[in-house]
């Protein structure tokens, strides 16, 4: 029976084997053939842009203009570590084609895909993220800017982060100026990404964008709040996605202990991972695993008796 991996990408969904030879092995189910070709039609889309941005962020021109500040210091810009998923330890392990005990491997056949792909839409905003904080904001029309602007051989690209304090809140707006390379349509102004925080940046939330099928889509949608030892993001597809609406994925950090909850909503499927970031003990469970009764596994990966709660 094979289990349903929906990616963020709208229209998008991948059907992996729930047999465990098969994922380590990274191969997919029969079934899954048009999905995956679809995936890799749309991955390479993004993989453009990425490629370009990246291209871009290298040669940065930064471009600013005369202004008059009204504001001594900027707002704090989103922290880049909220467009991360910190679970090397099921990546890592996967990777390695190392056979642990059958709840880990299960764990990770849930953490592993789920994480690369949300990762794969993460990267573009956090380039732009760790950009602007490399530029030198102005205060103009009551925001703040951060301009750039880049060329890669016959592509070029400009873009603007803007930030406009609200009371205790600030709201972001990521804009580009391009040439998409998939379709070769102008994008003007395009809204990369949206997001709006707290006072310090601890606490907020975005909105990502993509340029698809030639018009703006809305992607994935995060909230986050970051403290010094907790750190808490959720990860959600919007209503509006053809596939997998408010499907999501909550990551948290709270001293040495991690979870990962993913759910799929019109599944009325939980996948609840849990782990210690230190010794590598864990648990999961999950609606569709072991009849919904929890696993643990000890600091080898190997299935364990789970301690009481």
């Amino acid at each position: 029976m094979a289990g349903i991996f929906a990616l963020v990408y709208t229209g998008a969904e991948v059907r992996f084997c729930t047999n465990a030879a098969y994922l380590l092995k990274y191969s997919v189910c029969p079934t899954a053939s048009r999905a995956l070709i679809t995936f890799k039609r749309i991955t390479m889309k993004i993989s453009n842009r990425i490629y370009l941005l990246l291209a871009a962020f290298t040669f940065i021109t930064l471009t600013g203009c005369d202004s008059t500040n009204t504001e001594d210091e900027a707002p704090d810009v989103i922290p880049s570590e909220v467009f991360s998923l910190p679970v090397d330890l099921f990546n890592q392990t996967t990777a390695k084609n190392e056979m642990p005990g059958v709840n880990f491997t299960a764990a990770a056949l849930r953490v592993w895909p789920v994480s690369l792909i949300i990762s794969a839409n993460l990267i573009i905003p956090s380039i732009t993220t760790i950009s602007a904080l490399e530029a030198d904001p102005v205060f103009q029309d009551g925001a703040w800017v951060w301009s750039a602007s880049a060329a890669s051989g016959a592509q070029s690209i400009g873009y603007t982060l803007s930030a406009t304090r609200n009371g205790d809140a600030t709201t972001w707006s990521m804009r580009i100026t391009t040439t998409d390379p998939a379709s070769g349509d102008a994008l003007e102004n395009f809204e990369l990404f949206s997001a709006e925080t707290s006072q310090n940046g601890a606490v907020g939330s975005w909105q990502l964008f993509y340029y698809l099928d030639g018009a703006s889509a809305n992607v994935l949608n995060a909230s986050y709040a970051t403290g010094d030892t907790e750190k808490t993001i959720t990860f959600s597809i919007p209503q509006s996605a053809a596939q997998s609406a408010g499907d999501s994925v909550e990551y948290r950090e709270n001293g040495t202990a991690r979870s990962f909850v993913w759910q799929q909503v019109s599944e009325a499927i939980t996948h609840d991972v849990s782990w210690d970031a230190t010794t590598n003990e864990g648990s999961i469970s999950a609606t569709n695993f072991n009849g919904g009764t929890m696993g643990c596994w000890d600091t080898s990966l190997e299935d364990a008796a789970c301690s009481p709660s």
